[in-house]
């Protein structure tokens, strides 16, 4: 039922279980730049949003406290039109999941966070990137240059954002979706009294 590189499950003190490999790229990113201790927590990666069912079964059963981050993959997105009938379904089946999923977490030992439509889509990821470059890369890719962009225009210590002449609403916006997502992750990992300040 559970692959044998989770096995970690039963000794941790809390889980952080994410739907897949986007979660898991910026997992690692805010890791090793040293924004996240995870010293005390399992980040297992599902691999799919239909295998997160099965760990919470295992989670609830044994009573250990996690998070769950998905995306919410609504299917009532304006790009799926009746022309398209596949993928309306597909996306009705995954939203149904989420659903499912958030009425398995437990109250008392379990969270959920769910980005919407998804995190790819979150952080401003096109789909020509994804098909260009693959998933993993374009996700990659597109947190260093929201990260290097917001260097250049944030400063940390008076939290102010200075955005020139030629700077577009484009990028103002993708910048706040790039703090929304390290502050998500924060609230996570705070939560588990684990962020480095």
């Amino acid at each position: 039922m559970i692959n044998s590189n989770v096995k970690e499950i039963f000794f941790s003190e809390k889980i952080v279980l994410i739907e897949g490999s986007s979660e898991e790229v910026i997992a690692n990113i805010l890791i090793q730049e040293g924004k996240l201790d995870v010293s005390t927590v399992s980040i297992i990666n599902a691999r799919s949003k239909y295998n997160i069912p099965r760990f919470l079964k295992v989670f609830n059963s044994i009573g250990i406290p996690y998070t769950v981050l998905l995306d919410e993959d609504p299917y009532f997105l304006p790009n799926y039109t009746k022309k398209n009938p596949s993928k309306i379904t597909g996306k009705g089946n995954a939203y149904k999941k989420t659903r499912e999923i958030a009425n398995m977490v437990e109250e008392s030992l379990g969270k959920i966070v769910v980005i919407s439509p998804n995190l790819d889509k979150f952080l401003g990821v096109s789909t020509n990137q994804i098909n260009n470059l693959g998933k993993l890369t374009a996700v990659y890719e597109k947190y260093k240059e929201l990260e290097e962009k917001d260097d250049e225009i944030y400063d940390p210590h008076t939290h102010q954002i200075t955005l020139y002449e030629k700077s577009s609403h484009t990028l103002f916006h993708e910048l706040v979706f790039f703090h929304f997502l390290l502050i998500v992750f924060s609230l996570i990992f705070d939560d588990l009294t684990c962020l480095k300040q």
